[in-house]
């Protein structure tokens, strides 16, 4: 039983689903065995759900039934009741969180019982809400599901009136193109990843569609959806023209759609951003600065109250890039506050450090550099490589020669690095200690290395071993 669905399932209820929970396992409507009420009752009991001594077959049985042998057989039987019963209340839960698709339900309910009066009153109420709402793709499939149910209706009365083709056709066709932009979305960040291609003719003749009917664009979430996708899919200076439009549309919306819905939205801005700046157009970071602020300000890009670390840490880079010193400071602080406990003050710290030796305050990045053994690795040879580069500045080299071989020692030690890590520090060790033995008066030498460094690969630190050799 400790590895059964059942206990996966209820570890994952909140205090309110297990409140709720309880009254929908003791009615008579959706249970009927009292074994499955005491079995739910008994994984409650003094937090027996999470022990998983408490929750074997053979611990649970006599609370169930305590005047009975051990019957594997029928422990399992009140186990697959209560899980089912469990799995009818997270559908009906889920359900009742689209009141709009509930009302449309209903409406279809009325239809089919020919309770025409009934009919008409719901059919009035969902044309008030879709009215009134800015609905995002479930809205709209709901609005073509609504237009579905009217026309079934109509012709079901026999009677000599307009039918609503128009408008089923209408929503037929945005629903459609939402969703298939949408999904044309997922498939280009896919293909990015994984270096996979696919061909998709449907979307080419949609995007044609819909540059030659741009009343379509009227509707909020579809015109998110094609900006997103012309964005995403258009060569260099095009994409660039698309993308103005996309973030316009995406700025607009912070209030209009779930967070969940604009996070992903967010989410294909900002890699664009960052896959531009990469690629040289320097003006794209101060884009993805300004999507980061609005995504993080705003809560879109947190999940359940919680900033990922790594788009906290992208975040602090864009700023640290721009050389925006004192809104990064801010942010660190203000922001880290939303890191998960387990990356809090490591990553603030971290952050810290990287601040401090941009700024040039190489003795404070220095002192939180020695307070802390950061956990993660990646961030600890991050940190081992700003002293590296702070020992150079300070032309402290005796020091530096000496870190250089602990370093070393350091990248050869972690396997977790992986093959391709470990050679870009190897990397920075050797041009590193080449740059203390150069000559700085021989030209010869220093074009040498130079060109040495610019062959490398992999290099991160490609640009700042050019700078120093320079100043030679």
């Amino acid at each position: 039983m400790i590895k059964s669905r059942l206990i996966e399932v209820l570890r994952t209820f909140s205090k309110k689903e297990f409140r709720e929970m309880k009254k929908w396992v003791n009615s008579p409507f959706h249970n009927q065995r009292e074994d499955v009420i005491l079995l739910y009752e008994y994984l409650l009991m003094e937090s027996n759900l999470f022990n998983d001594e408490k929750i074997a077959k053979e611990k649970v049985f006599p609370h169930i039934y305590p005047s009975e042998k051990f019957d594997d057989a029928k422990i399992r039987q009140a186990i697959h009741f209560l899980f089912k019963s469990i799995e009818e209340f997270l559908i009906f839960t889920e359900n009742e969180k689209d009141e709009l698709k509930s009302r449309i339900l209903l409406a279809k309910i009325y239809r089919k019982r020919k309770i025409e009066k009934n009919f008409i009153k719901v059919k009035k109420s969902i044309e008030i809400a879709i009215q009134n709402e800015v609905l995002d793709e479930e809205g709209i499939y709901n609005t073509y599901l609504f237009q579905n149910e009217l026309y079934e209706y109509l012709i079901s009365t026999n009677r000599t009136q307009t039918l609503n083709l128009e408008e089923l056709i209408e929503s037929f066709d945005k629903a459609l193109i939402t969703e298939k932009l949408k999904q044309a979305c997922i498939l280009i960040s896919h293909q990015a990843v994984f270096k996979t291609e696919y061909s998709d003719d449907l979307v080419k003749f949609i995007d044609s569609y819909v540059s030659k009917n741009s009343q379509l664009l009227e509707t909020q979430i579809l015109a998110l959806y094609y900006f997103a996708y012309k964005t995403l899919s258009e060569e260099e200076a095009e994409g660039e023209k698309y993308f103005k439009n996309f973030k316009n549309q995406l700025l607009g919306s912070n209030e209009v759609f779930a967070k969940e819905k604009m996070r992903d939205l967010y989410t294909i801005a900002i890699n664009f951003c960052i896959k531009k700046f990469n690629r040289g157009a320097k003006i794209f970071i101060n884009e993805a600065w300004d999507l980061y602020k609005q995504g993080i300000g705003s809560e879109i890009l947190l999940i359940d109250g919680e900033l990922n670390h790594y788009t906290y840490r992208n975040f602090i880079s864009s700023g640290l890039v721009l050389k925006y010193y004192e809104e990064v400071e801010t942010y660190i602080n203000k922001y880290g506050v939303y890191l998960n406990k387990e990356y809090k003050d490591h990553y603030i710290n971290f952050n810290l450090v990287r601040l401090f030796f941009e700024k040039g305050n190489y003795e404070k990045a220095m002192e939180l550099v020695g307070q802390y053994e950061f956990k993660d690795v990646l961030m600890n040879i991050s940190a081992k490589t700003i002293q590296l580069k702070i020992y150079y500045e300070l032309s402290e080299f005796r020091t530096l020669e000496s870190f250089l071989e602990s370093m070393r020692a350091y990248v050869q030690r972690k396997k977790e690095l992986g093959i391709q890590r470990k050679s870009n520090y190897k990397n920075i060790i050797r041009y590193t200690k080449k740059l203390l033995k150069v000559n700085p008066y021989s030209k010869a030498q220093k074009e040498k290395l130079k060109l040495e460094i610019e062959a490398a690969k992999p290099l991160t630190e490609k640009a700042w071993l050019l700078k120093q050799l320079a100043e030679l």
